[in-house]
């Protein structure tokens, strides 16, 4: 799946499987909250501002990826690798603001 064959408005709510590549993708203030992304490579990408409430990351790849001022409300991230994430002003699972 390339994520090209996806407007950011189809990615809510969406699953994706590990078969999709979002390395280096710019998902600025995307809304993909309630979406499946289960092993997806997220490695350097570009969430900033993005609503990620209530998302399933199980076991995704955030490795430098920045999340500056993202919503992670309700997120699972279970088993995701998040090494050298930027997390600026970010919503927490918790509630809190990194």
């Amino acid at each position: 799946i390339k994520l090209s064959e996806f407007t950011l408005s189809e990615l809510h709510r969406q699953t994706l499987d590990s078969n999709i590549n979002l390395q280096l993708a710019d998902l600025q203030g995307a809304d993909l909250s309630g979406a499946t992304l289960i092993g997806a490579n997220l490695r350097c990408a570009l969430l900033v501002k993005a609503n990620l409430a209530q998302m399933s990351l199980q076991g995704a790849h955030l490795v430098d990826a920045m999340l500056g001022h993202a919503d992670l409300r309700q997120a699972n991230l279970q088993n995701s690798i998040l090494s050298k994430v930027t997390l600026t002003e970010a919503i927490m699972p918790d509630g809190s603001v990194r």
